[in-house]
């Protein structure tokens, strides 16, 4: 799993419980599927997982 200063970015301001929750489960999704692709959006405190890097594949459906 890469480290990513951008995912922490958009966690930060949330609680400390729910920090930790989207740290296990970004590690979860990375465990299940290693070449996950993450996209994270700053500004808009919104990250996305899936198996290509255009923006209408960056979620799973």
């Amino acid at each position: 799993m890469k480290e990513n200063e951008r995912f922490e970015e958009v966690i930060k301001t949330f609680s400390r419980e729910i920090q930790e929750i989207a740290r296990q489960t970004r590690h979860l999704i990375y465990e299940v599927l290693p070449e996950v692709v993450e996209v994270v959006w700053v500004q808009q405190k919104n990250i996305g997982f899936g198996t290509e890097p255009k923006i209408i594949d960056a979620f799973f459906r």
